[in-house]
Parts: structure tokens; sequence; C-alpha cells
């Protein structure tokens, strides 16, 4: 990956939740498809342990979960883009319908045991997950390793 810059971020509107008082990272458009690359190389079962709850891609609750990453002209926050890494896995592995699927059905199941029928069933990660989903699916239709990016990585 490349080297990194710390940018201070201003809190977006609508959000909810607590910020640190430190400076956020937001990773390049380049640095996130180094996330992808290293998506595309994890066997199923690591896929399964990485972007469970506490996984190395669990990024809404670790050391990620202040931090927002840019693919094309949009940033993500953690919890945006922790689904879209998990739908890019499931897209890559498996196709953008049938691996959309998967981790939706996943996404749903543990939502509902997580907060029983006072959960929205997951249904505020599916638009995330489905993004991530058709990009994983191009990408390995493409044969491209970790995305597009803007500063010629991932081609």
């Amino acid at each position: 990956m490349m080297g990194c810059v710390i940018v201070p971020v201003a809190r977006p509107a609508g959000a909810t939740r607590r910020l640190n008082q430190r400076f956020l990272k937001t990773f390049s458009e380049c640095e996130t498809a180094g996330f992808f690359a290293e998506a595309q190389l994890q066997s199923l079962s690591d896929a399964y342990k990485n972007h469970r709850g506490g996984g190395k891609f669990d990024f809404a609750y670790g050391p990620n979960r202040n931090d927002y990453w840019t693919i094309a002209d949009r940033t993500y926050n953690a919890h945006e883009f922790g689904n879209v890494l998990a739908g890019y896995t499931g897209g890559f592995m498996f196709g953008e319908k049938r691996g959309g699927a998967i981790v939706g059905g996943v996404g749903e199941a543990a939502n509902f045991f997580d907060n029983g029928l006072n959960g929205d069933g997951d249904k505020s990660s599916q638009p995330y997950i489905a993004l991530g989903a058709k990009l994983g699916a191009a990408d390995k239709k493409a044969n491209r390793l970790g995305g597009v990016c803007s500063c010629g990585g991932g081609k």
C-alpha cells in the first residue's frame, strides 16, 4: 500500500455516534483498493473469521471505527465499508447475485440473533453489501487485483 496521510475529517451530517477527539483516517481510493486485494486472497474460512463480529474486517467495532474509506468519489464510514467489503468478498468468491445473497442472508441472521424481532433485519446494511458484491464480481470477471483506483493501482 502507498503511504498514508492522516487528515481531520468533519463529522458527517446526520452522524449520531460520538467521535473520538483524535484525527480520523480517511483511506484514499488506492489504500481502499488494498483492502479489496487482501479480501481477494482470503480462503472461505478466513473470510468467515475476518468478517464476523470482532473479526479483522469488523471495522464498526474495532480500532478503525472512526475511519473512512474512499470508493470513487464517495467516502464510507466503518459500518458502511465493513458491509461493502463483506459484500465484495462474497461477490468475488461467488458472483454478484449469489455472493450478495449469501452475505446479505448472514447479515440478516446475525441481526436477528443480536436483536430478535426488534432489529431492522439488517436492511440498513443491504445497499452496501449489494454494492460490494457488484464490485467484487466485476473485479473477478476482469481478473483485477484489488479493484481500480485513479492513481494507477489495481489495474
